[in-house]
C-alpha cells in the first residue's frame, strides 16, 4: 500500500513538474513548423520575387542577348553593303532590319515605313505581327500624322508607353485592322544627312513598358542600317 501511495504520488507530481517547469512537447514543435514554412514561402517563385542578384543575371542575360542580335543584324548590312543589290534584295534587307529589331527588343508587331519625300508621306513598306498583312502594306500616312510622322518630321525617336493618351497617337489603322496600340517605340532611319524612314515597334511581349535602352538600341540599328540603306540606294541608281 505505501508503494501503491508513493507510486501514486509520483504520477501526480509529474504533471505539475512539467507545466511548471518545462513547455508540453506538442506546442514547443508548432513555432519550429511555422518557422519552416515561412523559410519554403519566401524560397517559393511563385510567392515571392527572386534575389536581386538572380534578377540581375537574368537582365544581364536578356541585355547580351540582344546585342548579340543587333551584332548579327548589322553583319547582315555591312556584308550586304558589299555588293550591288537590286531593288527585291534592298527589300529582303530592310525585313531582315525590322525582323532583327523586334527580336531584340522583344516586340510583337512592328512595321517599316519609307518616306516620299515628293509628298512628305510615310508608306508602309514591311510589317509585322497581328498588323501585318495587305490592308496596311503600301498605305499612306499624312505628312505628319500620327507619333511615326511626328518622329519622320523632327527626325527624333520617341517612347510611347500610353498610346491612346497621347496626343500624337493615330487611331485610324487601330479601328480598321481592329488592332490595340498600347505601347509605341519609333526611331528615324537616317541616311545621307536626311529621314529615310521610320521603324514603328508595338507592345512588348510580356506588355511591359518600352526603356531608355530599348530606344538607344533601336535608335542605333536605325541609324546604322541607314546610311548603309542610303549608300545601297546610290549605288542602285549609279549602276542602273
Amino acid at each position: 500500500m505505501g508503494a501503491g501511495r508513493r507510486r501514486a504520488g509520483a504520477t501526480g507530481s509529474r504533471p505539475a513538474r512539467r507545466d511548471v517547469g518545462a513547455p508540453d512537447p506538442a506546442p514547443r514543435s508548432a513555432p519550429r513548423a511555422h518557422r519552416a514554412g515561412s523559410v519554403n514561402d519566401a524560397m517559393d517563385p511563385a510567392g515571392a520575387e527572386p534575389p536581386p542578384l538572380e534578377r540581375e543575371n537574368a537582365r544581364l542575360r536578356e541585355e547580351i542577348l540582344m546585342l548579340r542580335q543587333f551584332i548579327d543584324s548589322m553583319q547582315n548590312l555591312v556584308e550586304a553593303a558589299e555588293r550591288p543589290l537590286g531593288d527585291t534584295e534592298i527589300l529582303a534587307l530592310l525585313a531582315d532590319v525590322l525582323d532583327n529589331a523586334l527580336s531584340a527588343i522583344d516586340a510583337q508587331d512592328g512595321s517599316l515605313l519609307a518616306l516620299d519625300e515628293d509628298t512628305g508621306e510615310l508608306v508602309f513598306v514591311l510589317a509585322r505581327g497581328e498588323v501585318a498583312g495587305p490592308r496596311l502594306q503600301w498605305r499612306r500616312l499624312p505628312a505628319g500624322e500620327g507619333i511615326a510622322g511626328w518622329v519622320a518630321a523632327r527626325g527624333e525617336p520617341t517612347i510611347v508607353n500610353d498610346a491612346r493618351n497621347d496626343e500624337r497617337f493615330y487611331p485610324g489603322v487601330d479601328l480598321e485592322l481592329g488592332f490595340e496600340t498600347r505601347s509605341v517605340l519609333a526611331s528615324p532611319i537616317r541616311g545621307g544627312g536626311k529621314v529615310l524612314g521610320v521603324i514603328e515597334v508595338l507592345n512588348k511581349r510580356d506588355s511591359s513598358l518600352f526603356s531608355h535602352h530599348d530606344l538607344t538600341l533601336l535608335s542605333l540599328m536605325c541609324r546604322f542600317s541607314g546610311e548603309l540603306l542610303h549608300s545601297l540606294i546610290r549605288q542602285s541608281l549609279e549602276s542602273g
